[in-house]
């Protein structure tokens, strides 16, 4: 892995571009070779930033798939659903937002 490699994902990390849970999914893609540049390692891994919108659409539906345990454990259940969500969103959304919108959500059930 080349330096520049390093220096463009931390500058789209910086811009917003990319979360920092895709990082490893991109060093990973390139260090085995699978792809010669971040670019390419963004395109064959889809690792690109998530939207709010798509983002609250997946987690309305991990809640809606999980409406009983939600209600019975209350906001306990987020660290289930948080598990669950980011197997989902893996590299697509950061956990600090994917943890504040579950909590968001689960409050007001």
């Amino acid at each position: 892995m080349k330096p520049e490699h390093i220096i463009e994902s931390f500058e789209l990390l910086a811009s917003g571009k990319i979360p920092k849970e895709s990082l490893e999914i991109i060093f990973e893609n390139i260090m085995s070779g699978k792809s010669e540049n971040v670019s390419l390692a963004m395109q064959s891994t889809n690792v690109s930033s998530m939207d709010e919108d798509k983002l609250n659409e997946i987690l309305d539906k991990i809640i809606q798939n999980n409406i009983e345990f939600v209600k019975e454990r209350g906001e306990h259940a987020v660290v289930t659903l948080m598990g669950i969500a980011m197997k989902e969103v893996r590299g697509k959304a950061s956990g600090k937002m994917v943890n504040d919108l579950l909590r968001k959500k689960v409050s007001e059930l």
